[in-house]
C-alpha cells in the first residue's frame, strides 16, 4: 500500500462496491454478517490508504498537463493482470503435474479465480474490451474442461495421456475420441 496507494485505494473502494452489492443481496443476518465484518476490514484499510495518499509527496503531470499527487489508480489493469498471473502458475502446475501429481484442484482452483477475475472485469466492460476479454476466457475454459475431462478418466487412460506417441500424437486424443 506504502508503494501505490492510489492503486490499493482503487482497489479497495471497488471491493467495498462488489461487498456492497453482496450485503443488499444477503437474505440472513447470518449471511451478511461476515460480509459486514469484511466491509469494515476494508473500509479501515481505505482510510489508512487515504491518508497515505494525502501524505505522499509525489507528483505526476498528466498527458493534459494537469498536476496530479499520484497517478489515478488502475484497478482493472491490476485485477487483469492478477488473473493472467493466476493462468500462469496454473500452467506451470500444468507442465509438472503428471511428475508430482495432486494438480487437478490446484489448477481448477487457479483458473476458476482467473475466469471469475475475467468475468468481473467483461461484466464492466465496453467497445473494445469485451472481445480481448473473450479471447482470453475461452481457452482457459476450454483448458478447465480438459482438466475435468482427464479428472473423469480412468487411471490408465490418464496414465496414457501424460506419455507421447511415436508419430508426435497425445494419446489423450484417441481416449477422448475413444469416450
Amino acid at each position: 500500500m506504502e508503494q501505490f496507494p492510489s492503486d490499493a485505494l482503487a482497489l479497495l473502494l471497488r471491493g467495498m462496491g462488489l461487498l456492497e452489492k453482496a450485503l443488499n443481496l444477503s437474505p440472513t443476518e447470518e449471511a451478511s454478517s461476515p460480509l459486514r465484518h469484511a466491509f469494515g476490514r476494508m473500509l479501515e484499510a481505505a482510510e489508512v490508504a487515504s491518508v497515505a495518499l494525502s501524505r505522499a509527496p509525489a507528483t505526476v503531470v498528466s498527458p493534459r498537463g494537469d498536476i496530479a499527487k499520484h497517478p489515478p489508480g488502475r484497478p482493472n489493469l491490476i485485477i487483469f493482470e492478477f488473473a493472467l498471473q493466476q493462468v500462469r502458475e496454473a500452467a506451470v502446475a500444468l507442465s509438472k503435474g503428471r511428475e508430482e501429481g495432486g494438480w487437478e484442484a490446484f489448477c481448477r482452483e487457479k483458473l476458476s479465480l482467473a475466469l471469475l477475475l475475467l468475468d468481473l472485469l467483461g461484466s464492466e466492460a465496453d467497445g473494445e474490451d469485451l472481445p480481448l476479454l473473450a479471447a482470453y476466457t475461452k481457452p482457459i475454459t476450454r483448458i478447465m474442461s480438459e482438466i475435468d475431462r482427464l479428472v473423469r478418466l480412468p487411471p490408465e487412460d490418464i496414465a496414457r495421456c501424460g506419455r507421447w506417441s511415436p508419430a508426435g500424437r497425445s494419446p489423450c486424443a484417441s481416449v477422448a475420441s475413444a469416450g
